[in-house]
């Protein structure tokens, strides 16, 4: 009789299975004995049971009643549905210097999913609707060649490289962030992609764990996978699935009674205040035997 194991306070039989490689033919391989880990906890439904109030875009699980430590966990899978509008609060504000009149002035464009050609034509209502009025009309066209924005107004002018629709808004209009006076301005690129990624972070992962991902361009750690948009101004599709599963290991005896699971977006900023929708993400997690 096989000696029994205790598992989360309560004995059990260990169980074996016996497996064969998939792509083995039976005559060159013995069947391969694979012991069930009673240590895995399985895949981690990160579901609004265990959504943070006041974000759908965090979770918080209890692990208090696990009297074992921690001993690894990954990111399994992440579907996101792209409700967050390429124009938003964070990158909808244009500042521009009229010399007509010697002003900075403020166009602010609606927040909503645009294409090439919608934002050409909002662009151009937010210029000539801005605060103050400039002196002479705008006039936004598309230049399908280099898939961008012509900018031209009568008068010269010059964007704020401060706005945040150039920080915050480059991959969204990419107009050369300059102080020179003109009265073109041609854009380089015009991806239309606000977040061009997303981050998938861990709390505690940084303080326990032997291996742990950074960001390399903002200050972002206890990084377990970071997934690509590439529906970034079609509404409503899927815009992230996540299959690069890598372990974070954690070292021994870790005890840890919560981790917080959390979307950020490609500045590491928590998306909920321009974005809704129910982002799902899968975690596996091994504890120690």
């Amino acid at each position: 009789m096989q000696q029994l194991e205790t598992y989360k306070g309560v004995q059990v039989q260990p169980v074996y299975l016996v497996r064969e490689p998939e792509t083995a033919l039976k005559s060159d391989f013995e069947p391969q004995r694979v012991r069930v880990l009673a240590n895995h906890i399985g895949m981690l439904q990160c579901d609004p049971l265990y959504r943070v109030s006041g974000s759908n875009w965090a979770f918080s699980v209890d692990f208090s009643n696990y009297n074992r430590g921690i001993q690894r966990i990954a990111l399994n899978y992440v579907q996101l549905w792209n409700t967050c509008p390429n124009i938003n609060i964070k990158n909808n504000i244009l500042t521009y210097f009229d010399n007509g009149d010697a002003t900075f002035k403020t166009a602010t464009l609606t927040v909503g999913f645009y294409n090439l050609s919608t934002l050409a034509t909002e662009l151009q209502t937010a210029l000539n609707t801005s605060v103050p009025a400039p002196v002479a009309p705008f006039v936004v066209t598309v230049n399908t060649n280099q898939f961008s924005l012509n900018v031209t107004n009568p008068n010269l002018f010059y964007f704020d490289p401060t706005s945040i629709f150039i920080t915050r808004g480059q991959d969204v209009a990419g107009f050369p962030s300059s102080t020179v006076l003109t009265t073109s301005l041609n854009s380089n690129v015009c991806k239309l992609i606000y977040n061009l990624y997303w981050f998938i972070t861990s709390n505690n992962l940084v303080q326990y764990a032997k291996n742990v991902n950074v960001s390399s361009n903002v200050q972002v750690s206890n990084i377990l996978g970071i997934v690509s948009n590439d529906e970034g101004f079609r509404p409503s599709r899927r815009t992230a699935y996540y299959s690069d599963k890598q372990w974070i290991n954690f070292f021994a005896g870790t005890q840890i009674s919560n981790l917080s699971f959390r979307i950020l977006d490609q500045y590491g900023e928590d998306p909920n205040d321009y974005c809704t929708g129910d982002p799902h993400i899968e975690i596996e997690i091994y504890t120690e035997l």
